[in-house]
């Protein structure tokens, strides 16, 4: 008798669980688990056997959606991580069905000139690549790893109109989209009549909360599902303090959450004693609290053995008390609150942002009367100052008024006396000069010269002067 070929053990449903499994990839009807296997460290720090029994332990365990990349394996060499998932789907063809393939196109797979970013020649020969080392003949998520800011959407969409036409590809993502790039994607789409982008995933955590600000919120707008990437922000909130006075923590992890760490080192000590006076580990509170966030699809783990597999199963399936919560919201408060938020330029994303110059506060106004705010006119109408109606008001004009001696009138006496004013006689009339010259009258009537009016007492004068020019 020949021996018949295990089946894949069935997935468990959700009925068994406090939060459902399984929901909505955004405003599709593609159901997926809300934990998704994210397969960066395949080729890595786990090697295929090891990677094998992950991938069972997971389907088994209801986890349905398996997250890749092209360029995933680069230890090894590129792609090397899809052939390890291509070889596992080729054991079981069964498999295939129950999984919810993604992966990702965009970034650099040779030194070639069309090895990288979203060019239709480059989607398409990567997508068939893909197909290959995965063995399989259709992608259900094909997500665009980093926006190419010189490839237009319209290139993007034909490339992606062809795919699905030829059945490679079922349905569009995005990965590290900012909001603006996730509403520009759906707008071409839109004026395409097509579906658009169905999800994005985003690095979201409790220490970097700056997808809240945008990413999420275009997201809701649009109908496109999130899946959060680095939910423990490289092992910062999985105990990384305990771990590493107990020389547990895994030396890479270690590496990069202790770097992270000088700038967050009292509030992650916080963090932990808030975990540990609830008994509560660590890193369940770091993945349920972003699979608690209002807008949050689903998330992407890392595991590198089962254990890490069934520990955020529990975070999925064990919701957090309302004092932690409430505990973790003081702790780490949102982007513009107070929050840390990616800072240009700095080395480290987690560094806060420089604290702001402080404003000094405004002086308070004193209350002014009405006379002094209006000032105060005179009979002749002339304006004065406050400062000068206050003191008109209180009957002194200057203060040295009243020092200074009265001003001396001088003696008609002293006056010498005038001579009279000679007035001549009367020039005959002549034409008129051109360009405003003056035209002679009649003696001692005032004229105009060049639109100025003459007294009568310069009249006289000035006759004499047109006289002589005549």
């Amino acid at each position: 008798m020949m021996p018949t070929t295990a089946e894949p053990a069935p997935v468990q449903s959700d009925s068994n669980s406090s939060a459902p499994l399984h929901t909505e990839l955004g405003r599709t009807r593609l159901r997926i688990s809300r934990l998704a296997l994210g397969t960066v460290n395949i080729g890595g720090r786990v090697e295929e056997p090891e990677a094998r029994r992950l991938m069972d332990h997971a389907l088994a365990q209801g986890i349905t959606l398996f997250d890749t990349a092209n360029t995933y394996g680069w230890r090894v060499h590129k792609g090397y991580t899809e052939e390890v998932i291509g070889r596992w789907l080729a054991d079981r063809p069964a498999r295939r069905e129950q999984v919810v393939l993604a992966t990702k196109v965009g970034d650099p797979m040779g030194s070639g000139p069309n090895d990288h970013g979203l060019s239709v020649r480059n989607i398409v020969a990567a997508c068939d690549a893909s197909l290959r080392r995965l063995r399989t003949d259709w992608i259900d998520l094909y997500q665009l790893h980093h926006i190419d800011r010189r490839a237009g959407w319209d290139e993007v969409w034909q490339a992606m109109d062809l795919l699905i036409t030829q059945g490679k590809v079922r349905y569009v993502g995005s990965s590290n989209f900012a909001g603006w790039d996730i509403a520009s994607a759906q707008e071409a789409a839109r004026r395409r009549n097509a579906l658009g982008l169905a999800s994005e995933q985003c690095v979201y955590n409790l220490v970097t909360r700056h997808a809240e600000l945008e990413v999420i919120p275009a997201a809701s707008a649009y109908g496109v599902g999130v899946l959060v990437w680095s939910p423990l922000h490289g092992g910062l909130l999985g105990g990384v303090l305990r771990k590493t006075r107990e020389n547990t923590a895994v030396k890479s992890a270690q590496g990069r959450a202790v770097e992270a760490l000088e700038h967050h080192r009292t509030t992650i000590a916080a963090y932990e004693d808030v975990c540990a006076d609830h008994g509560l580990d660590p890193a369940h509170v770091g993945m349920a609290w972003v699979l608690s966030r209002p807008g949050v699809t689903g998330l992407v783990i890392g595991p590198r053995t089962e254990q890490h597999v069934d520990g955020a199963l529990h975070a999925l399936r064990t919701p957090l008390p309302e004092p932690v919560l409430a505990r973790l919201e003081e702790l780490f408060p949102p982007v513009g609150r107070g929050g840390s938020a990616p800072t240009p330029g700095c080395p480290d994303p987690t560094a806060s942002c420089p604290p702001a110059r402080p404003v000094r506060p405004a002086r308070p106004a004193r209350p002014v009367p009405t006379h002094e705010r209006k000032g105060l006119h005179d009979r002749a109408g002339v304006h004065r100052s406050p400062d000068r109606a206050a003191r008109v008001r209180a009957g002194t004009r200057c203060p040295r008024a009243a020092d200074q001696a009265p001003r001396r009138q001088p003696d008609p006496a002293e006056v010498p006396d005038r001579q009279p004013v000679r007035l001549h006689a009367a020039q005959p009339a002549r034409r008129p000069a051109l360009h405003g010259r003056a035209v002679p009258h009649a003696a001692g009537s005032p004229r105009r010269h060049h639109g100025v009016r003459r007294s009568a007492r310069t009249a006289p004068r000035h006759a004499d002067r047109a006289a002589q020019h005549l």
